[in-house]
């Protein structure tokens, strides 16, 4: 089987932008919507919408899959298993965020901390909605080791937050760093994939994603418990550095 680069057409790479972006968006209008309507209202928005996403989901016309060799995903996550790993250590960011930063406001004695989530989340969908063309500009491989970059600088800031504003500061920073990851890298996944076997690769890709959401919490609890909240934004750092590492050795051993 052929591992060369394959061209795509460009819409994807904005597709799967905006796809993430609208995924996220939660993060930017749960916390007005709980201020304004109460606890209630985040309930029944979370009954309602995946109603309405069951609506439009039948609308979409049916493609016919595509011939050819079928791989099991086991060979395939062969293929791009450094990608993936990559992925799952960007993750640790957003985990961490999400799982600790309440935490850590109320450690610190600050208040306001849904304002951090709030912060990621609509970092996050601007870049997806007003960049999500870079990985075509760039190049996955670039633009992944910047945003990794960003992501590791936001890590460092929370980490090292001596205020509320420069907590929410490196929340912004992590938000603008995961944004564009997945799909960057994902485009580099694609290219090396035959297309009758790209959407069990990027799901096989998306599941190590899943894997460091699920891992990172309680993996870093334990170091959270014996040295404080603020040292799992370093571990966060640490994990996206490493990251940059497994990129760049992606992009040599995969020419």
């Amino acid at each position: 089987m052929s591992t060369g680069k394959i061209q795509i057409p460009k819409e994807d790479v904005t597709i799967a932008s905006l796809t993430a972006a609208t995924f996220f968006t939660y993060m930017t209008i749960g916390l007005p919507l709980y201020r304004e309507f109460g606890f209630i209202s985040l309930g029944i928005a979370t009954l309602l919408l995946p109603l309405l996403s069951f609506l439009l989901d039948i609308r979409v016309p049916k493609t016919e899959p595509l011939g050819g060799e079928k791989l099991r995903l086991s060979r395939i996550i062969g293929l791009i298993w450094l990608p993936c790993v990559a992925l799952a250590l960007q993750g640790t960011g957003f985990a961490l965020i999400g799982t600790f930063v309440s935490l850590y406001f109320k450690d610190q004695g600050w208040g306001n901390a849904g304002f951090a989530l709030t912060c990621f989340g609509l970092a996050y969908v601007l870049m997806r909605v007003f960049f999500g063309q870079l990985p075509d500009r760039l190049g996955g491989i670039r633009l992944t080791c910047v945003s990794l970059a960003v992501e590791t600088a936001g890590m460092l800031v929370l980490w090292a937050a001596t205020s509320p504003v420069m907590a929410l500061a490196g929340a912004t920073l992590t938000g603008v760093g995961c944004s564009l990851i997945f799909p960057a890298l994902g485009v580099e996944i694609v290219k090396r994939i035959p297309p009758q076997v790209r959407g069990t690769a990027l799901g096989g890709y998306a599941a190590f994603q899943d894997i460091s959401y699920a891992f990172t919490g309680p993996v870093t609890g334990v170091v959270a418990t014996m040295l404080g909240y603020s040292s799992v934004f370093a571990i966060g750092a640490a994990c996206a550095v490493s990251a940059i590492d497994v990129v760049l050795y992606f992009a040599r051993t995969s020419r």
